[in-house]
């Protein structure tokens, strides 16, 4: 507070010698006069502007003072916004990879199940071809054999027919026999 008396006080003096006139011209009760209405009217000012600008400076302190208090508040929110999407971004990424593994699996187990299920039916395919092969080659076999059978009748018949020896007939008779023995044997 000192300080600043003396700095209105040398402000009038400076201000009083240079704004009335010359340096030539002044005189000592023209310079006092003029410090003395200066310091009437700097003192009147600050008289009645001290008030009114004390508080203005108090109100605008405190408006800087909770402004820098709600930006600080507002920045810790902030932050706490921040860190909490943080959290739920680092949460939602692993929730996708748990999706992503699980849909994985399920993917896996599925192409498995596919396969297990082409494999099956080709075996079923496979077996209905292989039963359907081995009954067409029993009934072409039986075919066959009913036509060799057919074949050896007649050829026996004919060779009946020409009257051949006994002898003859009787290796024929023997060995039909056999082959039918054999036939049947298996």
């Amino acid at each position: 507070m000192k300080n600043t008396v003396w700095f209105l006080i040398a402000l009038v003096l400076f201000s009083s010698g240079f704004l009335y006139g010359s340096t030539s011209e002044l005189h000592w009760q023209d310079l006092v006069a003029k410090a003395v209405n200066s310091l009437i009217l700097f003192g009147g000012l600050f008289y009645l502007l001290r008030k009114p600008l004390r508080e203005y400076l108090g109100r605008r302190s405190r408006q800087v003072e909770k402004g820098i208090r709600d930006q600080q508040k507002n920045r810790k929110e902030a932050q706490q916004r921040l860190d909490k999407l943080d959290k739920q971004q680092k949460s939602l990424s692993r929730q996708m990879e748990q999706q992503k593994e699980e849909n994985r699996k399920r993917m896996e187990d599925q192409v498995r199940k596919i396969n297990e299920h082409r494999d099956r039916e080709i075996k079923d395919i496979q077996s209905q071809i292989d039963e359907e092969i081995r009954e067409k080659k029993e009934i072409m076999l039986t075919r066959m054999k009913g036509e060799i059978a057919d074949a050896i009748i007649r050829r026996f018949r004919e060779d009946l027919g020409k009257k051949p020896d006994p002898g003859l007939q009787d290796r024929f008779i023997a060995m039909n026999i056999r082959q039918i023995g054999d036939e049947y044997g298996e």
